[in-house]
């Protein structure tokens, strides 16, 4: 029955052509929603925790730098780890077992505000500091909870100091950074079942590795979110594709009507009955096949109905017929003509055609057209009233043939066209309205994204200001620490030397002695006694003591001389007595910045010094210092196994040159332009800020000065700088 119906209804057929194709269609386009979004959620939640954890690494990295840096612990200390079990105290004798080491009770209240911070993003379940074994020195407040003495209970509430050897814990605690993963990402499910990442950055110390930085993200959020979005998108899609088959079947409904007609009027005609007609306007398929029914339906009429039926017939036709000779005169029209043109029959009877059209429309060039494609179609023309008024049709036309195949005349159809046309101007003026807009959007659009351009410059300039202050007071605490260890070290210097000069001339007193002694005791001791007293003299070594204690003492003198010397340029360095502009010899300068850099230098170069003869110049000694240190470590790294550091000073008569050149590996010349750029570094990730050739052109800027930079690939690089021997520009304004 049901096989039946469809069979029996086209408009049935055609939908269930269509509705699978439209389902599946949108079935396809739902998923694709699903998978898409599930992705940018997963995605926004890695970026997350991925910036979480590499800022906790980097804060931690840093505490304990700083740790070891201000002598609270050695590093030695800070890369403890002999664990002891707590055995007493309220951490005591628990399920699972509580250790200590040397430095995590220090870290207990420096760290725990610093993790808890973390904890303030809802799907952060916790954020921790482990070392490579796992060990856990201080816990976030939410799971560092007092011990209630349920051990089920304190397991989960109180996890601090618990050595986390799981494969999850060990393999987060153990990544180490690579090119291409700055941070490890691990999945697994807690006992509740909830999804759960384990997201964790390396914590470097010192260039070695200490261990990581781990952030617990739930998914539980995440995933009820992607959840509520399929649910939508399904139920969105259900509800558009039940419309969407109402609509389909609808109108195809729609567009069968015509045909359902069609078959009862041919039936009606087949009854007998020739007056039946259909009124439909189109110009598809099925308008072509009404109006070929209709035109046949005429013909039927024409020879069983009589002349004044047939033309009750051409008056009822809305549209405007005219029948005409081949030589244009008009033999023939409706009503519809007289109404439109405002005219009588008797006045239009006999005229040529061409009058009623507007030459400037090209309208008189119907029947040249005509002859050359026997048939016109929806041309469009002007016919003009008597007022002079023109109105827009659309004219259809086709040659009357005789019997003999003979064209008798010509029949014309004009149709009101002058909605059509209003309605092509009006899209045609909302098209030049929506490119006004567009191109209107377009200039707000190029706007937004210049202001942007500028904000991001903006930006990027206050941040690298801001990096280079805080480098620069950096420098100055370094600065204002090594004058202050100096002074201390100055201090007990001094009475070591004086007592080891003291101690020599006490030695050399008990050597004149000695010697006296001998010369009386060979003289007056008897011989027995003479040969006793010599013999203990040997056993004791009196003379080897008397000896190598002299030059002990000279040891002693000349090591306590070379601490000296370097304290002298450690605090020369510093200088914090010349923090403010001074007149300083920079061959001086670069000496105490060689002595601190030795220990950089010695390993992997020989320095070659070749100092002219300069004059002090104004200058702030501590920021050249720092300058010249950045450009010598900066060779040194250069240098990858063994090379020569090449360090030369000039002037002439108005400035001073200072050039430090490497035979290391060079600096291409795509990278030579970016190399004075803020955070710009060609170093590892985490060996280098970017900002010390940016702080060393700034500073030598500020000096008046330039640096001029000569590299080639495997050549070397030479960096000479050029300070005025005279203040200039801030400079000037200090001296002042």
């Amino acid at each position: 029955m049901i096989l039946s119906f469809v069979r029996q209804h086209l408009s049935v057929k055609i939908s269930l052509l269509l509705v699978p194709l439209i389902l599946a269609g949108l079935g396809g386009f739902a998923w694709f929603l699903i998978d898409s979004r599930a992705a940018v959620v997963e995605d926004e939640n890695f970026r997350r925790a991925k910036t979480a954890a590499i800022v906790g690494a980097e804060g931690m990295s840093h505490i304990l730098e700083e740790l070891v840096n201000s002598g609270v612990f050695s590093k030695e200390e800070i890369f403890d780890q002999d664990y002891q079990k707590i055995t007493g105290g309220e951490l005591a004798d628990t399920k699972i077992p509580k250790y200590h080491t040397r430095y995590d009770q220090y870290l207990d209240g420096l760290i725990k505000h610093f993790q808890d911070a973390f904890l303030s993003d809802e799907s952060i379940v916790f954020a921790v500091l482990v070392d490579t074994n796992g060990y856990l020195p201080t816990h976030n407040s939410r799971y560092s909870q007092p011990l209630t003495g349920d051990d089920d209970k304190d397991q989960t509430g109180n996890r601090t100091k618990r050595i986390f050897n799981d494969p999850v814990g060990l393999k987060a605690a153990r990544f180490e950074r690579t090119s291409g993963q700055a941070v490890l990402r691990q999945t697994y499910h807690r006992d509740t079942g909830v999804t759960m990442w384990d997201v964790s950055a390396p914590v470097i110390v010192f260039g070695r590795h200490w261990g990581g930085f781990r952030i617990g993200l739930s998914m539980e959020r995440a995933e009820a979110e992607v959840l509520r979005l399929k649910r939508t998108i399904i139920y969105a899609s259900s509800g558009f594709g039940f419309l969407t088959v109402l609509l389909i079947v609808g109108v195809v409904r729609r567009a069968t009507i015509p045909l359902k007609r069609l078959t009862l009027a041919t039936r009606a005609i087949a009854d007998g009955q020739h007056q039946e007609q259909i009124e439909l306007q189109s110009q598809d398929e099925i308008g072509e096949l009404v109006n070929s029914f209709n035109q046949m339906q005429r013909s039927l009429e024409n020879t069983t109905v009589s002349r004044d039926f047939f033309d009750r017939i051409v008056n009822s036709i809305h549209d405007l017929l005219l029948v005409v000779s081949p030589t244009g005169e008009i033999q023939r029209i409706n009503k519809a003509v007289l109404n439109v043109l405002s005219s009588d029959e008797s006045k239009l009877l006999g005229t040529n055609v061409n009058e009623l059209f507007d030459d400037k429309a090209g309208g008189k060039n119907w029947a040249k057209q005509l002859q050359q494609k026997n048939q016109l179609d929806a041309e469009d023309v002007f016919l003009l009233r008597q007022s002079g008024k023109a109105l827009a049709m659309s004219m259809s036309a086709s040659p009357l043939y005789s019997e003999h195949s003979q064209v008798d005349g010509y029949i014309i159809i004009c149709q009101d066209n002058d909605r059509r046309i209003r309605a092509e101007l009006e899209m045609e003026k909302a098209f030049d309205n929506a490119f006004a807009l567009n191109a209107e959007l377009r200039d707000m659009n190029d706007s937004v994204e210049k202001k942007n351009q500028e904000l991001d410059d903006a930006y990027r300039k206050l941040k690298a200001s801001q990096s280079q202050i805080l480098q620069q007071e950096k420098m100055a605490s370094i600065g204002q620490l090594a004058a202050g260890v100096a002074h201390e070290i100055n201090n007990p210097m001094g009475f070591i030397t004086s007592n080891l000069q003291t101690l020599g001339k006490y030695i050399d007193r008990l050597n004149l002695f000695i010697n006296e002694q001998k010369l009386v005791l060979n003289e007056k001791a008897a011989s027995d006694e003479l040969q006793l007293l010599q013999e203990q003299q040997k056993k004791l070594k009196v003379d080897y003591i008397l000896a190598d204690g002299r030059e002990l003492i000279e040891e002693s003198l000349d090591g306590a001389g070379r601490v000296k010397k370097i304290v002298q340029n450690l605090k020369s360095f510093s200088r914090v007595d010349l923090a403010e502009m001074a007149e300083v010899c920079l061959n001086d300068c670069l000496e105490s910045t060689i002595s601190i850099a030795w220990n950089e230098l010695k390993y992997k170069s020989e320095l070659e010094k070749d100092f002219g003869e300069l004059a002090p110049i104004p200058c702030h000694p501590q920021q050249l210092n720092q300058v010249f240190l950045n450009i010598l470590i900066n060779a040194a790294q250069a240098i990858e196994k063994q090379g020569t550091i090449r360090i030369s000073t000039r002037q002439d008569e108005n400035n001073q040159y200072v050039s430090i050149s490497d035979d290391g590996s060079g600096i291409p010349e795509d990278i030579q332009k970016k190399i004075f750029e803020p955070f710009f570094t060609t170093k590892d990730v985490g060996k280098g800020t970017g900002l010390g050739m940016s702080i060393s052109y700034d500073i030598i800027h500020s000096h008046g000065g330039r640096i001029d930079l000569e590299s080639e690939i495997g050549i070397g690089t030479t960096f000479t700088i050029v300070l005025p021997r005279h203040a200039v520009g801030d400079l000037e304004k200090l001296d002042g």
